[in-house]
């Protein structure tokens, strides 16, 4: 399951941009996947319900297209 690995790196982007920032939080994550990646959207967002704990973006709920 390569949607973990991809979620996790994901999260620590968002977390160094939002630091560099000076943000305390990231509100949005946008994610855009080929079609033909072989990645299922489902799989990817119950992984960032596992890994988001204790991260900047813990209270991210919402993906947008």
């Amino acid at each position: 399951m390569h949607e973990v690995s991809i979620i996790k790196r994901v999260i620590e982007i968002a977390e160094y941009e939002a630091r560099r920032a000076g943000a305390e939080r990231v509100s949005v994550i946008r994610v855009r996947v080929g079609e033909f990646r072989g990645v299922v959207a489902s799989s990817l967002e119950f992984a960032y319900d596992q890994l988001r704990v204790g991260t900047l973006a813990e209270r991210l709920t919402v993906w947008g297209p």
